[in-house]
């Protein structure tokens, strides 16, 4: 598959982050991980201010959106290259 019919196969997007999905079934499914209601939603996305019901879903959201993954410990690869190559 091309990269550009990929970007036609995912045509649903989330009106609350930054998902898209191909098929609108697997949109309302992730529509369910979102809180209806803001204040019920004790878990927030940090990135994108998704709001959402428990600390997996959260955590799912992060490792499946690129747009809000965030890097283990917070140290992106680039900085540990970066220091290896300072430390020489």
């Amino acid at each position: 598959m091309t990269a550009h019919s990929l970007q036609e196969a995912y045509c649903y997007m989330c009106p609350q982050c930054p998902q898209k999905f191909c098929e609108e079934r697997r949109l309302r499914n992730h529509l369910e991980l979102h809180a209806s209601d803001p204040n019920s939603a004790c878990h927030r996305c940090r990135q994108c201010d998704g709001a959402f019901r428990s600390a997996l879903a959260l955590r799912r959201h992060i490792d499946q959106s690129r747009a809000c993954y965030s890097h283990p410990f917070g140290i992106k690869p680039q900085m540990v290259m970066e220091i290896v190559l300072l430390g020489d």
